[in-house]
This record gives structure tokens, C-alpha cells and sequence, in this order.
């Protein structure tokens, strides 16, 4: 798996010289999904002997901006809502709350709204596509300030997870943190 991944890396630089950076961007989105169905596949093997007794607060954060585009901004919702039934959600063990991000942030729901793995996997689905600019880091003070409350259903005994699903790094990256108790942050992009 390594070696096919060494080597589709150095056919997209060796592309990305004759075809130019918006190849490489096509490319690299392609690999990301790819990488989202290891990760879906990985998440049915661990998440299905361990997550059962592991209490979690799981935020889903999507990248809503014209760089990602509304087809690639559709694969990650569909993403999103198909890990949802890893968790148990219905058990009250893992909940979940999800939102998305451009110029403005947008929660869809907090971690209170949904007590059903489908309820959470259909109100994903149903957002819509926002565009222009991404402000990632007003997307995490406003994960750290509104998401991650008690008011929002936010458990302080509760591991939080943040999953951030986007094109590319913060262009703030000091400003991009969370910095809350009990809180990990994973970027996919």
C-alpha cells in the first residue's frame, strides 16, 4: 500500500509538470477520497469492537468553499454521514454534532439535536453547499466557543473529537487550534 502510494506521488509530480497545479489538485483531491475509503474501511474493523465502550463527542467540520467545489463538498457530506454508523449513537454512548464552513460557519446541529444514527446520518445529508473563501480558523473558535459547551451538549468527561474534512492546511495556522480540554483534532485533506 505504501509502494502504490510513493508511486502515484511521483506521477502526480511528474504530471503536474506537463499538465500544470490544477491536475495536481484533481489528483490530490481523487487521493483524498481514496484515503476516506481506507478510513471507512478502517473504522468498520476498529470502531465495531471498540467504540461500544469508548464515550465520545464527535464533531464533524466541513470545508464548504469554492476551492473544494459543491461535488467534492457532496462526497464529504456522504462521507460523514456513512462513518456516523460506526458509532453507537442509538446507545447514547457516542454523540455527534456537524457543521460546515466558507466565509461563515454554519452548524447544522449540536451534540444534543440527534439521539439516532440515522436521524445524524439524514441531517448531514441534507446541508447544502456554501462557497467562496474558507476560514478555518474561524471555523475552530467557533467549535471552541458555541460547539464545545455544556449548552451544547458538550459531556466534560467526554474525549472530544473534532474531524476537520478540507483541500489544505489553515492559512492562519496559530489561529487554527482548538485548545480545549479532553479535545483532538484530525484534518483530513
Amino acid at each position: 500500500m505504501v509502494q502504490m502510494r510513493v508511486g502515484l506521488l511521483r506521477g502526480a509530480m511528474y504530471m503536474m509538470k506537463s499538465r500544470g497545479p490544477r491536475f495536481l489538485r484533481e489528483l490530490l483531491i481523487l487521493l483524498f477520497l481514496r484515503l476516506a475509503r481506507e478510513l471507512t474501511y478502517l473504522a468498520r474493523r476498529v470502531c465495531s469492537a471498540q467504540v461500544v465502550q469508548s464515550p465520545l463527542d464527535l464533531i464533524f467540520l466541513m470545508d464548504a468553499s469554492s476551492a473544494i467545489g459543491s461535488y467534492y463538498f457532496i462526497r464529504m457530506r456522504l462521507l460523514a454521514s456513512q462513518l456516523v454508523d460506526y458509532f453507537d449513537v442509538d446507545g447514547g454512548v457516542v454523540r455527534i454534532a456537524a457543521g460546515s464552513y466558507s466565509y461563515t460557519v454554519r452548524s447544522y446541529f449540536n451534540l444534543r439535536s440527534y439521539r439516532t444514527a440515522a436521524s445524524v446520518s439524514s441531517a448531514i445529508r441534507t446541508r447544502s453547499y456554501l462557497g467562496s473563501y474558507a476560514d478555518t480558523a474561524a471555523a475552530l473558535a467557533f467549535v471552541r466557543t458555541r460547539m464545545l459547551t455544556a449548552s451544547a451538549g458538550d459531556r466534560s468527561n467526554v474525549s472530544n473529537v473534532i474531524v476537520i474534512f478540507t483541500d489544505g492546511p489553515s492559512s492562519k495556522p496559530f489561529e487554527a487550534r482548538v485548545s480545549h480540554q479532553n479535545s483532538f483534532l484530525f484534518i483530513l485533506y
